[in-house]
């Protein structure tokens, strides 16, 4: 599960770097270096560009936060429903307006969102939307294992997240390449909601085992 949501965090990163070419759509410290380039040049309209898409990803992690503090048993469930909703509106957007990087928006909210859907394994973190950690956590992981404090099933475990994320970002570009970007953000949607039934069928499973 942590895996699949590395690689959708790549796979947005993908899409939206090859159809807007300078706007990260899940990593925001590449986007907070271009809104500091911009700050020094003064250019007022790349300032507004990056810091809106900076604040749609703040405003992400506030809603997702605010959904699983709420509903806490059905995380998941709540965070992927959330984050097909805010991929299908980007789909509405891509129909009614020229593509910009406005429309891709609610892409960077869904990343925002999906971060709530962390998971640990062996101490490391799982699923977040950026990678700089998990690349941190390889090395220290590889220098562990090399000293005998730690299995080498850890720098698997941190490898095989950095590995999803780049397959997903290969994924996204080929698709846009291929297909055009609306199927890719449909192909995404179809993902989300097949994820989606397999949560609720779980969910219904346990509960009639429960009610045994």
């Amino acid at each position: 599960m942590a895996l699949f949501f590395s690689f959708v965090s790549g796979y947005v990163n993908g899409l939206g770097l090859l159809v807007l070419g300078d706007v990260f759509l899940s990593f925001m410290s590449g986007n907070s270096t271009r809104l500091g380039i911009q700050l020094a040049k003064g250019d007022m309209g790349a300032m507004f560009k990056y810091g809106s898409v900076l604040v749609a990803f703040i405003a992400g992690a506030f809603i997702g936060d605010l959904l699983v503090s709420v509903i806490k048993k059905e995380r998941l469930l709540v965070i992927v429903g959330a984050e097909i909703i805010l991929l299908c509106l980007t789909l509405l957007l891509l129909q009614s307006r020229p593509v910009s990087w406005v429309t891709f928006l609610p892409l960077t909210v869904a990343m925002g969102v999906q971060n709530h859907a962390q998971i640990t394994v062996k101490d490391t973190v799982l699923g977040k939307s950026y990678v700089s950690g998990q690349l941190f956590a390889l090395g220290v992981a590889l220098s562990k294992a090399c000293q005998g404090k730690q299995y080498w099933s850890q720098s698997l475990i941190c490898g095989l997240g950095w590995l999803f994320f780049i397959v997903g970002g290969s994924a996204g570009t080929l698709l846009v390449i291929a297909a055009g970007t609306t199927n890719a953000v449909l192909f995404l949607i179809a993902v989300l909601g097949g994820l989606l039934f397999w949560l609720f069928a779980l969910e219904f499973m346990e509960s009639r085992v429960l009610a045994a």
